[in-house]
């Protein structure tokens, strides 16, 4: 999953790790590291609704989205890869001791 996640996202332009890169883009455009403010924020799944709720919304979306539409026309993914990992995100999703979390980058720029 992630492996076409991750393709899929850099096929369309985008950056999956972009919170890594939010320091270095705003040295690039000018800041100096004393005006920019970096934090992370986890977003955790950790009670059993929690879990369910992400794990089913995954079961659909890779098989029902523009991600595994795209997946496929760029030639990532099978719809055969996608149904196995549906089949894989609805399983985890009813497993008791489940969690799942991911951190987003942030940042503030100060203009002086």
């Amino acid at each position: 999953w992630r492996r076409i996640y991750r393709a899929t996202c850099v096929r369309n332009g985008a950056q999956p790790d972009a919170g890594r890169y939010l320091l270095p883009w705003l040295m690039e455009a000018g800041f100096t590291r004393d005006q920019v403010q970096l934090s992370m924020a986890v977003t955790p799944y950790l009670t059993a609704e929690q879990v369910a709720d992400w794990g089913q919304a995954w079961t659909k979306r890779a098989l029902e989205s523009d991600f595994a539409k795209q997946a496929v026309e760029y030639g990532i993914a099978t719809w055969p890869e996608l149904e196995a990992i549906s089949q894989g995100w609805d399983s985890w999703s009813r497993t008791a001791d489940a969690v799942f979390y991911y951190v987003n980058g942030e940042a503030i720029a100060y203009v002086e």
